[in-house]
């Protein structure tokens, strides 16, 4: 009788504790935490000039969109699905709600939007609060209460997906064990199985690329892993520009919640109430399950001892995959089967699953180990490829000095190469070493976009060999297409308004104030060396500085929404641009307005040299040798660590393998110098062959 009253009060009154705890949670989250923050503010106020825009952005992280908001979203949906479905694993109170004289449809509504109302109430209840203490003390701003605003729609789809998910996951299974488990499942399988991809991508995918451009929206099948990609945005200062960001996964959201409850309520409609299921009530779906999860579980356990073992990076990995795919296959399958059955006795009974689950996981593994699918070696048709752009990682030092561009977004926006021959010849080097994977990334690590005539792109990362064919490298990178996609002046108008110009050398650095008309004398100074520019040029010669320029821009339509004082500011961007010593219009240039600081090593900068033979202890260099080393320094053939384009070992033109002693020098310097990218550094390294030096080490 107690049963059924309980049941009745659940079913068709209100569910006044749920709605009770509920709002005590909304309430001290958000009040509470906004009277603390509100409270420091006011302790720190005589401290911080900038303390209002602090506690602004403090509020913001609570009431606007927020990773412990969303979290406690998703707490709940899943108590209050539990809470308003449980009975349904309760024979007594399932015989109660089913024999009132409500059809299955009206019960499960009426139970699902009760879970609804109760978060919605909960959340507003909570923010009435917050506002109520942010505006007494003068911080509730228009912007702060339009995110609010917009944020509470969005947790409440976030909630509903959740929910949804959690009901059909409960109404699937038999018992509340096999329930929990089962929400745990559907709410963070897809995580799980992306960082196995992940981890599958590490081993056996070395030319993948997870490269996207920033346009690019991530297709999410649950609701808690786009939540999680959600929350990589940035912190928009408009209106428009959030909205025009969380759309998308608020249009997703009501994608996945449209599905979810229409699943759920299928499932509740076909459910079967006799109890005499163990794990799941639908047969078919049991055994879906099952095998999913055993093939989940399965590449887990292998991965675990795989890494183990080390047998990823012995040789003779294969015989010991096979023979654990095998073992730990039939294992999960058989735990799972015990599991699910609730009869370790049935363990072993359906062998037809064991087999399926065991070659699918065997498919996994051999099929991704062994390329069957070609991955790795594919690279495009040139006839069936529009365009292609390259980018070497190794020169991401380029571009620091130019904060307004994201490297690859640049090159994959504006470089256009169409001699594609070219580009295939690199990729095909770098594949042909993917048969060693002792000596794979020992290479450039390049970057590769061909956009196809179908319209579709498809990315890779290679490791181009360090001895590949300079002629080969040359066809690309001598290309004005190559060019103008790498070095973002190329693509600069004419609405610049140049005002400073700085060139950083070794020994120094020089500033200088210049005009639109300075600076069009510099830059087609620039240009005609720039022709000279190509993978073997810069092989053989060395960098002896950057000229980087700062100019005035007009702001963007969207950046002065963001910061309205921007439209009369507007705002500075510096373009950075490498100067090798064969540049002889950029130097004269420099020398011709003052700013030209030689690149060599003297004397009079030097404190102390030390050496050391094949990486053995260091010693100190006789001081009568001095002056022999600093030739080694100005030249072209060594390594100079400071002042290179390239990696050390690229740039020198001797094979460090092939060379028996090396000597690794360390120059101590009188005074801190700056390096070609405005750090500062005390200490310079020189790699020579011992035999190739003017005297005897030893």
């Amino acid at each position: 009788m107690c049963s059924k009253s309980i049941a009745k009060a659940d079913l068709f009154g209100i569910r006044l504790w749920q709605s009770v705890l509920c709002s005590l949670i909304f309430i001290i989250y958000f009040a509470g935490t906004a009277f603390i923050i509100m409270l420091n503010s006011h302790w720190s106020a005589s401290s911080y000039a900038g303390q209002r825009q602090m506690t602004l952005d403090s509020l913001r992280e609570i009431i606007g969109y927020s990773g412990m908001t969303a979290f406690i979203t998703a707490v709940l949906a899943v108590f209050l699905a539990i809470a308003g479905f449980i009975w349904i694993y309760n024979k007594p109170a399932s015989d109660f709600y089913l024999s009132r004289p409500m059809d299955r449809k009206n019960i499960f509504f009426r139970i699902y939007f009760e879970g609804i109302e109760i978060y919605v109430f909960a959340y507003f209840l909570g923010l009435i609060f917050d506002y109520i203490i942010i505006a007494s003390m003068g911080y509730l701003t228009g912007m702060l209460l339009a995110e609010s605003l917009l944020a509470f729609v969005s947790n409440i789809l976030f909630f509903v997906a959740v929910y949804s998910l959690s009901i059909l996951a409960l109404v699937l299974c038999a018992n509340i064990i096999m329930g929990v488990m089962g929400i745990g499942c559907f709410l963070f399988g897809e995580i799980v199985i992306h960082l196995l991809r992940l981890a599958f991508i590490s081993m056996y995918r070395p030319t993948y690329s997870d490269y996207k451009p920033v346009s690019d929206f991530a297709l999410r099948f649950t609701p808690v892993f786009l939540e999680l990609e959600r929350f990589t945005y940035e912190s928009f200062k408009s209106i428009s520009r959030l909205i025009s960001y969380q759309y998308r996964y608020d249009i997703a959201l009501l994608v996945m919640i449209a599905l979810f409850t229409t699943l759920a309520y299928l499932a509740f409609e076909k459910r079967h109430f006799d109890f005499s299921a163990r794990s799941i009530v639908f047969p078919r779906i049991r055994t879906l399950v099952k095998i999913c999860v055993s093939v989940l579980a399965s590449v887990v356990f292998v991965l675990v001892i795989l890494e183990i073992l080390e047998a990823e990076y012995t040789g003779h990995e294969i015989p010991i995959l096979i023979v654990t795919v095998l073992l730990v296959s039939v294992f999960t399958s058989m735990f799972m089967e015990a599991l699910m059955s609730f009869n370790i006795r049935a363990a072993a009974l359906r062998k037809t699953d064991i087999i399926i689950i065991t070659a699918i996981t065997m498919f996994l593994y051999l099929g991704t180990r062994m390329d069957i699918f070609g991955y790795n070696t594919y690279i495009p048709k040139a006839s069936d490829v529009e365009y292609a752009a390259m980018y070497q990682y190794n020169d991401l030092d380029y571009y620091k000095n130019n904060s307004d561009i994201r490297a690859l977004d640049y090159v994959e926006e504006n470089m256009r190469i169409t001699d594609i021959d070219a580009i295939n010849e690199l990729a095909r080097s770098a594949v042909d070493n993917l048969k060693d994977k002792s000596i794979y990334y020992q290479g450039y690590m390049t970057f590769i976009k061909w956009h196809l005539k179908n319209g579709k792109d498809v990315y890779r990362e290679y490791s181009i060999p360090y001895d590949v064919d300079p002629a080969k490298m040359d066809a690309v990178t001598g290309s004005l297409e190559f060019k103008s996609g790498y070095f973002p002046w190329y693509h600069d108008d004419n609405e610049m308004d140049p005002f400073s110009l700085s060139y950083v050398s070794l020994n120094g650095e020089a500033d200088s104030k210049i005009t639109s008309a300075d600076f069009d004398e510099f830059i087609e100074a620039y240009k005609k060396d720039q022709e000279k520019f190509c993978y073997s040029y810069c092989l053989d010669n060395r960098t002896v500085g950057m000229v980087t320029v700062a100019s005035n821009v007009e702001a963007t339509a969207e950046e002065i929404e963001q910061d309205p004082e921007m439209a009369k500011k507007g705002k500075v961007i510096n373009r950075s641009y490498t100067v090798y010593d064969g540049y002889d219009n950029t130097i004269n240039y420099l020398q011709k307005i003052n700013s030209w600081v030689s690149p060599d090593v003297t004397m009079d900068i030097i404190d102390n040299i030390t050496y050391s033979i094949n990486d053995g202890d260091y010693m100190d260099l006789d001081p009568a040798h001095y002056e022999d080393i600093i030739p080694l320094f100005n030249s072209n053939r060594y390594s100079l660590y400071e002042k290179t384009w390239h990696r050390y070992d690229v740039y020198t033109n001797w094979d460090e393998e092939e060379t028996e002693d090396i000597a690794y020098f360390e120059i101590g310097l009188k005074d801190y110098m700056v390096t070609e990218y405005g750090e500062t550094s005390k200490t310079l390294y020189l790699d020579v062959p011992v035999d190739e030096l003017p005297f005897a080490l030893r």
